[in-house]
């Protein structure tokens, strides 16, 4: 009976024991979840700070601290082939976001509620590489008249924008890389790759001032043929393209008007049409301007940014305005951007159609 009683009372104490070491790693489960919950809130504060600092790369420092101490935010290069941010006094490609809060306390019932705790997040947010197809339409403009010189400079400038944005970018991977196709007439030979996908701005602005007018001609504009050309330049090599795998493709197509030539089969074209069914497509038989617009949605639903910009007087910005509605980028009222038809506007209206584009990359966090 006596060891009865003892057994009974030490497997009380043990029972005892067990249940406060319970007690006490639940509190302790507790204590540590609340630090998680905190680091994590902070963590994804950072991130957001940063994505929205580095759509706004240009802005101001202060501009850019919206509800942070100036000193939280570092303008920097993010080399992409090592990983690493490099600060820097002006702005690169990336922004660098810390944010930490002061010593905090658990709550009164913890077990570590006389301990402070301090917590520290940070985020680099970069801009997105990107291999860029000029696309341009040299059919149907009289030589040397507007557009055509209008185009040249336009051009120009945005390479040359392009140039400023990546100067302070040594990793060539980290650089926006730039082509320029051109097309008229499948009767000719097709699409002309003016200059090959490659981070030498000068040699691309040089390409453009080469630019000269075709002769309008009957079956003149082969607008499919020109971004087909300008997919094999940007897609991933992986694919058999010159691109990168993770740099983001972008087109602009400058054009003069509707296509009156095509590359891909009608039995092709009418599938594509039947299964994906859109307004922005036009009646049976339409199949030049049919075939561009398929390659436009194929691009989109690779996640590629497509431009439509409609030049020169007596443009048909239907075409343009269709493509853009199918690609995603046209404006609230569904039309895409389009120059001046006034000569003397032309070049500063594309000048800044081309700038808004090639200034606005899209950003992504990084590390």
């Amino acid at each position: 009976m006596r060891n009865r009683r003892i057994h009974r009372g030490t497997t009380l104490i043990l029972a005892g024991l067990l249940f406060l070491g319970v007690l006490v790693v639940l509190a302790l489960a507790a204590d540590l979840g609340h630090v998680v919950l905190v680091r994590a809130g902070l963590q994804a504060g950072a991130d957001a700070a940063a994505l929205a600092a580095a759509e706004r790369i240009d802005s101001p420092r202060t501009q850019l601290a919206v509800e942070l101490q100036p000193d939280n935010v570092e303008y920097g290069v993010w080399n992409v082939t090592s990983r690493t941010f490099t600060p820097s006094h002006r702005p690169g490609n990336a922004v660098r976001v810390t944010a930490a809060t002061g010593p905090s306390r658990f709550c009164d019932w913890s077990l570590l509620g006389r301990f402070p705790f301090a917590s520290k997040a940070s985020a680099v947010a970069a801009d997105t590489p990107r291999d860029i197809a000029l696309v341009v339409d040299l059919s149907g403009f009289p030589p040397e008249t507007p557009p055509m010189p209008a185009i040249r400079r336009a051009l120009i400038a945005a390479i040359r924008a392009l140039k400023r944005r990546n100067a302070r970018i040594e990793d060539p991977a980290g650089r926006d890389w730039v082509s320029i196709i051109t097309f008229d007439s499948l009767i000719t030979g097709g699409p002309v790759v003016r200059q090959p996908l490659t981070a030498d701005y000068d040699r691309a602005m040089e390409a453009c001032a080469d630019l000269r007018p075709a002769a309008d001609r009957k079956a003149a504009r082969a607008t499919e043929a020109g971004m087909i050309a300008a997919e094999e330049q940007i897609k991933p090599r992986a694919d058999g393209g010159k691109g990168r795998p993770t740099a983001d493709k972008v087109v602009i197509l400058l054009t003069g008007g509707l296509p009156d030539s095509y590359s891909s089969s009608r039995a092709e074209i009418d599938r594509f049409v039947a299964s994906h069914r859109s307004d922005d497509f036009y009646n049976d038989g339409a199949y030049p301007p049919n075939a561009a617009l398929m390659q436009a949605a194929r691009m989109k639903a690779n996640g590629w940014q497509v431009f439509a910009v409609g030049v020169g007087q007596g443009t048909n910005h239907d075409f343009p305005d269709r493509l853009a509605r199918l690609a995603g980028t046209a404006d609230r009222e569904g039309r895409s951007p389009r120059a001046a038809a006034n000569p003397t506007q032309c070049e500063p209206r594309l000048t800044e159609i081309l700038m808004r584009i090639v200034d606005s990359p899209k950003v992504r966090l990084v590390q």
